[in-house]
């Protein structure tokens, strides 16, 4: 959603400012219409909300207790229900999806999760930023072999898991958590995937430098800086796709020569 908006800084013309709104306006003003129509609440989604209460809060809560996150999450869904004196209780995670499209309801669960942030902040900030690093990290190669079918099932390990393995037992320790048991192939993946993403990095980096005098460049840094920041404590490596596709442009316009 923020794309359009930011992309139509680059048009030139104020012509082709509106049209590339109106373009966009297209795509999600039925979306938009369909919510209102059935819950009365013009909305483009409940992910925000959800990302808020079931990941985010979650994940705060299940540190401060020693459980799950999922188990956090019930706990935040039977307080919000009590609070707001639904008939609802959850036994289990699946019954959070009781409401699933229900913005209101969303809203109301997002409010308990940030009382929760807000009152632990220090913690929070702590889990967010272990999960944005961890998002830095390659994919998994355990979810290759889910590909074809080997091993389907086997838990993969996130990154910041990763992460807290190497900060806690050292680099010997994480290597064998991600690699312990994979054939060479997956092995030989790994390698791959580390040298890549180390190699977009700097490449970025690089770019950047070179065209540091140019406002794009400090604009799709900026934009690439809060996509990695925003996923939080249960941070995925495909959250990090967004800005990896900015940190592509840096590092490809690095190396062509500066725009007439």
């Amino acid at each position: 959603l923020l794309v359009p908006g930011v992309g139509v800084w680059f048009l030139k013309g104020f012509k082709e400012k509106v049209l590339a709104l109106a373009s966009f306006g297209a795509l999600v003003l039925p979306w938009v219409l369909r919510n209102y129509a059935l819950w009365g609440v013009p909305f483009f989604s409940t992910v925000a909300w959800v990302n808020l209460a079931y990941y985010n809060a979650a994940a705060l809560v299940g540190s401060q207790r020693g459980i799950t996150h999922r188990q956090a999450a019930v706990l935040i869904f039977n307080e919000t229900a009590k609070r707001e004196d639904w008939p609802e209780r959850a036994k289990g995670e699946l019954d959070i999806w009781m409401k699933a499209e229900d913005p209101r309801a969303w809203r109301a669960l997002a409010e308990t999760g940030l009382r929760h942030i807000l009152a632990d902040p220090a913690r929070y900030a702590i889990l967010h930023l272990e999960g944005d690093l961890g998002a830095l990290f390659p994919v998994n190669p355990r979810r290759v072999l889910w590909l074809y079918g080997l091993k389907r099932g086997e838990r993969t390990g996130s990154g910041p898991e990763v992460l807290k393995t190497l900060l806690q037992k050292g680099p010997l320790a994480a290597l064998e958590k991600v690699v312990g048991g994979l054939p060479w192939w997956a092995k030989a993946f790994v390698l791959y995937a580390i040298v890549y993403q180390l190699g977009l990095y700097g490449l970025a980096a690089l770019g950047f430098w070179r065209r540091r005098r140019e406002r794009w460049a400090w604009l799709a840094a900026a934009l690439a800086l809060v996509f990695v920041l925003v996923p939080g404590p249960l941070a995925a490596p495909r959250h990090r796709y967004p800005a990896d596709v900015l940190l592509s442009a840096l590092g490809g316009v690095g190396f062509v020569g500066k725009a007439n």
